[in-house]
């Protein structure tokens, strides 16, 4: 029995060995794939190891984020550690580790502390706290100057670089690499940094294909406004763009991205495992901090062929990359069929081949018919464009039923004679205009425009294409007419009313012209009625002497000459103008603020011009009366604002300022006020047709302004709420770009 007893007593230890506790504490919810990742690749470093039991803590800092909930938080987790000793506390990402640092003594005794994720961290804070001697860390680096490295070598012809980065916390700490890059590179590369947008800002801004641009996706969890995204929602934004979207991890190679230098999230977890084991058997020893340096070259297949662009085209500058998410091919999809096939199987390849060429044959013989069947069903009969084909001695082969009308000629007139003899015998007007060109053309895509038979007057795209025979020699030319008469009548009659509604916007803007205009010629006329009042005085009393004469005369007409100088101003506002044109931007502008001013300040509101110092001057190409109708409305808009604001004794005095400053290769042109700003209801509508936010108003200035601006003159307009107002931005072209 005493012999039983020391055996148990003996054993006892080795089964009640305790185990290493290890506690994570994420920043963030369950179901966010970037920590979730990261937790994954802990656990899958832990995951032979039975020695160790790990626990996870939620802190959900994306969805709430308040001092007063972390101060729950704090007092939730002293009760539920009190009384617990961990071995290691891992933070991941930074509200974590900042959590931790913060209330370490509240909450725990002398455990270590390893975080990782953070891109930067204060050593001068953990000093402060005395932490430095308990803290280790994992950096995640963005691979952000490569990325635009690997941007610039993938398109050649590339000049726009936008950069989108969110509002959170993590944005400020990626903020300031994005910057260094930035520097790095503007010098040959126009970047735009996007940080405050929305998702629809976005999705609108790269809603067209450009291949002079690209995005370089840093985040975008938080917009503007504050709403927070899933990575469901920023996968379904990623995948609409139309732009090549470069990233910086792999949580969206795979969902819309097209690839780049890419941290890889749960490798970055399971460096974070490796190194907590190293700090378990005291490898390594605090402080100690090293930045993860592993990443994955990837770009995404779907998105390479949406683009055209086969790594295989490219440098050896990419032949580090991994072409990813390419469709299966045959034998990958048969991969254990074959295998079993050419095992147990050999003659089954000799079978195979020839049933392959036996199928290649079947396949040409009805590919050979099938053309045949379409060229003589299909092409003849049911395409509703004229259609008709010559070989290669001249000779029309056949035709449809469309092209013998569009000729007003029968088909036996025309089939089986050479062009000539068809353009000598039947000579009328339409062969005239039509074959001499069309029949006798080479293979290529041309306009036409002809009147038939009937004298109508046509307008056609002429679509002229090689076939080849067996041998691959041209046998004759195919050719297919779309009749555009209706688009460009549609097209034409577009621009007719785009115009009418410019000069109906205009004449909305005219009764002010004509208010400033008359607050313009009160002064000359006062002076000229003085004038001639002391004329009359002084002929009556005898002294008007040819000096004095000669001096009142001159008066008059410097005040003549003003009133007429400021009528040619507005004949000069009202004529559109007729074609695109090099004008000063400052120039127009301070000739609008001069038929302008002086309705303005009747209201009482000071009108600032702002021009930035600049040695080359302000050129734009467009139109520089339309651009001046939109910078009245602008003005006028601003007016009426700051009149609404001072009548419900919101502001006292009005202001308005007119902006003009280059940025970036742009000109930007603003217009703000101090009126308070646009409701959020009204500023995503602001620029739609007819929608208005004044009591009478028509709603057509602003989007005639924006149809002017980007629609005609390529430029961009926007609006946006300031501290006092609103401001409206226009960017055009600058001409002095590379002068």
């Amino acid at each position: 029995m005493k012999i039983w007893l020391g055996l148990l007593l003996f054993l006892l230890p080795l089964f009640g060995e305790s185990k290493l506790q290890i506690l994570v504490i994420n920043s963030y919810h369950r179901g966010f794939q970037w920590s979730d990742d990261v937790i994954k690749g802990i656990e899958k470093s832990f995951a032979d190891k039975s020695k160790i039991e790990t626990s996870v803590l939620y802190m959900d800092s994306k969805r709430i984020h308040s001092n007063e909930y972390f101060e729950s938080l704090s007092q939730l987790y002293r009760l539920q550690f009190k009384g617990r000793k961990y071995d290691l506390i891992i933070a991941v990402d930074n509200f974590a580790f900042e959590f931790v640092t913060e209330h370490y003594e509240d909450m725990f005794k002398d455990e270590l502390v390893l975080f990782t994720g953070l891109e930067r961290f204060d050593a001068a804070r953990l000093e402060r706290l005395g932490l430095s001697d308990k803290v280790f860390g994992l950096l995640e680096r963005r691979a952000i100057p490569e990325n635009i490295q690997i941007a610039t070598k993938l398109f050649p012809n590339l000049k726009e670089l936008y950069i989108i980065n969110d509002i959170s916390k993590n944005g400020d700490d990626s903020e300031g690499f994005i910057r260094e890059a930035i520097a790095e590179f503007s010098p040959h590369l126009e970047i735009n940094y996007i940080r405050s947008s929305t998702r629809e800002e976005i999705l609108e801004t790269f809603s067209h294909y450009n291949p002079s641009r690209a995005i370089l996706f840093v985040r975008f969890y938080q917009d503007k406004l504050g709403r927070l995204y899933q990575n469901k929602e920023i996968a379904e934004m990623i995948g609409q763009l139309k732009t090549p979207v470069f990233v910086t991890d792999t949580l969206f190679i795979d969902k819309g991205a097209l690839g780049g230098k890419l941290v890889p999230i749960e490798r970055l977890g399971e460096a974070t495992g490796d190194l907590a084991l190293k700090i378990l058997s005291n490898e390594v020893s605090a402080p100690y901090f090293k930045t993860f340096d592993e990443y994955l070259y990837q770009l995404s297949y779907p998105r390479l062929k949406e683009i055209d662009l086969s790594p295989m085209k490219t440098t050896e500058f990419f032949s580090r990359f991994e072409v990813i998410n390419r469709p299966l091919d045959f034998f990958d999809r048969h991969r254990d069929l074959i295998n079993y096939v050419f095992v147990f199987f050999p003659f089954v390849l000799v079978f195979a081949f020839m049933l392959f060429w036996n199928l290649i044959k079947r396949m040409n013989a009805e590919e050979l018919l099938h053309e045949k069947i379409e060229f003589n069903d299909l092409l003849l009969r049911s395409v509703e464009n004229p259609i008709f084909w010559r070989d290669s001695r001249g000779f029309l082969i056949d035709c449809n039923a469309q092209f013998t009308r569009l000729l007003g000629i029968s088909k036996d007139r025309l089939v089986g004679r050479s062009v000539y003899d068809i353009c000598g015998d039947l000579h009328t007007p339409v062969l005239e205009g039509l074959l001499t060109k069309v029949l006798q053309g080479e293979s290529e895509q041309y306009d036409i425009d002809f009147k038939n038979h009937e004298g109508e007057t046509l307008s056609f795209l002429v679509q002229a294409s090689e076939y080849h025979d067996k041998s691959e020699k041209v046998a004759g030319v195919v050719t297919i007419l779309f009749d555009m008469t209706k688009e460009r009548r549609i097209k034409e009659e577009l621009e007719r009313q785009r115009q009418f509604q410019i000069q109906q916007s205009k004449l909305a803007e005219i009764g002010e012209i004509f208010s400033s205009i008359a607050h313009q010629w009160k002064s000359p006329l006062v002076e000229i009625s003085t004038i001639v009042q002391e004329l009359v005085y002084k002929s009556r009393k005898g002294s008007l002497a040819p000096a004095i004469l000669e001096e009142y005369t001159k008066e008059t007409m410097t005040q003549v000459t003003y009133m007429s100088d400021t009528l040619n101003d507005f004949q000069e506002f009202v004529r559109p103008s007729k074609q695109k044109c090099s004008f000063n931007v400052v120039s127009v502008s301070q000739k609008l603020l001069e038929l302008c001013r002086h309705n303005i300040r009747y209201n009482y509101i000071d009108l600032k011009l702002d021009i930035q110092d600049s040695p080359r001057p302000f050129i734009a190409t467009g139109y520089p009366n339309e651009f001046m109708q939109t910078l009245l409305n602008l003005i006028n808009n601003a007016k009426d604002a700051i009149l609404e604001a001072k009548a419900r004794k919101r502001i006292k005095g009005g202001r308005i300022t007119l902006s003009i400053k280059r940025l970036n290769g742009r000109l930007e042109i603003s217009v703000s006020d101090n009126a308070g700003g646009v409701s959020l209801e009204a500023i995503n509508h602001i620029f739609d047709i007819y929608f208005t936010t004044k009591s009478g108003g028509h709603g057509i200035g602003l989007y005639m302004a924006k149809v002017i601006i980007e629609d005609k003159m390529g430029g961009k307009i926007n609006v946006s709420n300031t501290e006092e107002g609103a401001c409206f931005r226009i960017e055009l072209h600058d001409e002095n770009t590379h002068s």
